[in-house]
């Protein structure tokens, strides 16, 4: 059955009868100038063209233009059906929204840092399977296996530490979270990105790595905020003051690099630390890559076979008989006097 691929551009053939009137319109007032500028008489005796063929000029311009804009809309029959098999990597991507990650030892604070960076690598993502776990105390999935970047984008974005009443960094929680909600093929390898400053309140990260591990999964660890750690801001009644201990003191969160780079050695990942971003992006790429494909999904697409140019190449023979009109090239076998 024959359809369009641009049905709306139709709605050109509309200006046709507009376009009519106003090349009339222009004939008629380039013919009023002509006789200003010389008689009648004058001008039939110097004029090399002595007909100008408008009717017919006229007709051949809006039926080209007419196949033109048809053409433009793409008719089109269709073709042979097949079956299209997408696949891809899965993978999570579990962030640390603890109030430690409020900490402004990197700039605004690691959490908005954090955010900047998991909005460009999911860019540099496209075609996987994408997860997001969000965990502090506890963690939960705040998106399941996807294909939708954008909302992948929008959570990331929305992310806060207002989101999880219970307090703390749970990582041994997250990577295990993870495990459960990766599909049960114990044949293919899944890649996480875990993001922490790896302040971890519980034990059992690194055991629980390696048990994620016998499973197919490999855990790439993001360290965010320094060594030299900093205070956590928090609101009060006062106005902003600092997170503070049992016993009335700051509390300074500073940065746990070598849980981080425990975990990952534990589960044949790397370690990487924000503030060498490129570099960490590009370990997270080769590591997916490296990961094995999986079908997720077969569609049924349709082929189309597209006659637009059996319309447009009409169009330009209409318009190049026109021009041979213009330029005088067909014999004038009756003369017109203006």
């Amino acid at each position: 059955m024959l359809s369009l691929e641009n049905p709306n551009y139709l709605y050109f053939l509309l200006t046709l009868p507009v376009l009519y009137l106003v090349l009339g319109m222009w004939h008629t007032r380039r013919k009023e100038l002509a006789v200003k500028a010389a008689s009648a008489e004058m001008f039939h005796r110097i004029s090399m063209r002595k007909h100008d063929y408008f009717p017919i000029r006229r007709r051949l311009i809006l039926a080209a233009i007419g196949l033109c804009i048809i053409a433009a809309a793409n008719p089109r029959l269709p073709g042979a059906k097949e079956m299209v098999k997408q696949q891809a990597a899965d993978l999570f991507i579990a962030l640390d929204i603890s109030n430690s990650m409020l900490a402004t030892d990197i700039a605004p604070n690691r959490l908005e840092r954090t955010k900047r960076f998991l909005v460009r690598l999911i860019d540099e993502m496209k075609g996987e399977r994408l997860g997001i776990i969000l965990f502090a105390g506890s963690a939960y999935i705040s998106m399941p296996l996807t294909n939708d970047f954008n909302a992948a984008k929008m959570i990331i974005q929305s992310a806060s530490t207002d989101m999880i009443s219970t307090q703390g960094t749970a990582l041994a929680g997250a990577i295990e979270l993870a495990q459960q909600a990766f599909p049960p093929d114990k044949t293919r390898s899944k890649g996480l990105i875990l993001i922490s400053d790896g302040e971890d309140q519980e034990t059992g990260a690194i055991a629980q790595a390696g048990e994620a591990n016998k499973k197919g999964v490999i855990i790439t660890t993001v360290g965010v905020g320094s060594t030299a750690g900093s205070l956590i801001p928090e609101a009060s009644e006062a106005g902003t003051d600092f997170k503070r201990d049992a016993s009335g003191q700051p509390v300074r969160s500073k940065l746990n690099e070598q849980m981080l780079v425990d975990i990952a050695a534990k589960a044949d990942g790397h370690y990487y630390n924000i503030a060498q971003e490129d570099k960490a992006l590009s370990g997270i790429k080769s590591m997916v890559s490296k990961l094995d494909k999986g079908e997720f999904k077969s569609i049924e697409t349709e082929n189309f076979r597209s006659l637009y140019q059996y319309f447009l190449f009409p169009a330009l023979v209409l318009f190049l008989i026109e021009m041979l009109y213009g330029v005088g090239f067909f014999k004038e076998k009756e003369i017109e006097r203006i």
